[in-house]
């Protein structure tokens, strides 16, 4: 009896451990189903966002083959799925990317993910499709599996670009032909200018007797007016050439150059007696020497012209390093500017209102705002009427 009692004993603990076994398999069983319910789910979730994604997506095999495009593709390319499954990859490239379109292939195939790809397909309906993405592969115990291309339909983009650089080009040609225009033109002005100067001011020596005060001031206005005449003519020459290169850019310490300018103007600044402040070790710039000290010409004739007027005339020039140029102002304390004026005093033969017409021709601050931007930087001014006015411009580093 007692043999059998261990038995019994023996079978039930077998049965115990049995139960368990099968309710841990059970368990599992249940798990697994779990996890390959939510795996399809992500499978089909996955395969949705490829279908329905605003890329150009594609699978295809390490021997060319499709395996999948999404809709996108399709839309784009004009191929069906039934089209895609008797198409190479290389069917639907352009011949001239073809032999890139290989050797990006081939670097994908080995490992490397290349990113902001070029290339051209053809649509169905023989349509050149340009496009720009990423490609990679999908590897297997080593081995290529799946080669990835996420693409974007640059077409429109890449035509416009083009047609920008069309105009651009077209609207240089223009300029540059405008600049020797107003370049012959304005040269040939000066010599009757000059005769006309030149032949009242003998007429008015030799006459001068027998001339009553009507005809005397006649003269003097014919001889004002041609010497006005005569510096707009010649602005119009400085501004012809201030687009154009005077040499090679080099790197250039501004110090000297601002120094060089005042020098053009000390007899005035003396005269005047304008106080001027400069900010300390001016950077070294890449730039055309000769049409900076052209800018820094202007700003400070300006400066001292308003400035002058001053009961204590301020100029004051700094500068300043920013992330990817230099910033650099001329500031005085006079009359300041007039919030309609502060755009348009850039343009050619326009004055600030509170300017009189013989005081310039209104030629300067163009001529400065076409040298700065030659130089790939930008001119503006701020000012407040009665506080002066700040002439700033950037060089790029």
């Amino acid at each position: 009896m007692k043999d059998e009692s261990e038995t019994k004993k023996q079978l039930m603990n077998e049965l115990v451990k049995l139960r368990k076994r099968i309710n841990k398999m059970e368990r599992s069983e249940t798990e697994r189903t779990k996890t390959e319910d939510v795996l399809k789910e992500n499978e089909e979730q996955f395969r949705d966002l490829v279908e329905n994604a605003n890329d150009l997506i594609q699978g295809v095999t390490p021997e060319g083959k499709f395996l999948f495009v999404n809709r996108k593709w399709r839309e784009t390319l004009g191929y069906s799925k039934k089209d895609i499954a008797g198409l190479s990859l290389f069917d639907i490239i352009h011949p001239d990317s073809q032999a890139h379109c290989k050797e990006i292939f081939k670097r994908v195939i080995f490992g490397e993910k290349i990113e902001k790809v070029e290339a051209v397909f053809v649509a169905r309906d023989g349509k050149e499709i340009i496009i720009e993405g990423n490609a990679s592969c999908l590897f297997k115990e080593g081995r290529p599996v799946t080669t990835f291309g996420i693409f974007r339909d640059t077409s429109e983009r890449k035509r416009m670009e083009e047609q920008l650089k069309k105009v651009l080009e077209e609207l240089k040609q223009r300029n540059q032909e405008l600049d020797e225009y107003t370049y012959t033109v304005s040269h040939e002005l000066k010599t009757p200018l000059i005769a006309i100067q030149g032949f009242s001011a003998i007429l008015y020596k030799k006459c001068k007797s027998k001339l009553n005060k009507n005809m005397v001031q006649y003269l003097k206005r014919i001889s004002l007016a041609s010497e006005r005449l005569e510096r707009m003519v010649s602005d119009l020459l400085k501004l012809s050439r201030a687009g154009r290169k005077t040499g090679k850019f080099k790197k250039v310490n501004i110090n000297s150059v601002v120094e060089t300018s005042f020098k053009h103007f000390e007899s005035s600044i003396k005269e005047k007696h304008i106080d001027v402040k400069l900010t300390p070790e001016f950077p070294t710039v890449y730039c055309d020497r000769s049409r900076i000290t052209e800018v820094f010409d202007n700003l400070i004739a300006n400066a001292i012209k308003f400035a002058g007027s001053q009961e204590k005339p301020k100029i004051k020039i700094g500068w300043k390093k920013q992330k990817d140029q230099y910033q650099f102002w001329v500031e005085d304390n006079g009359m300041g500017i007039i919030e309609e004026d502060k755009k348009k005093i850039f343009k050619v033969f326009v004055q600030g209102s509170l300017v009189s017409s013989e005081e310039g021709t209104g030629v300067g601050l163009s001529i400065a705002r076409k040298v700065i931007e030659s130089h790939g930087g930008r001119i503006w001014v701020k000012s407040e009427l009665g506080a002066g006015a700040t002439f700033y411009f950037t060089i790029p580093l």
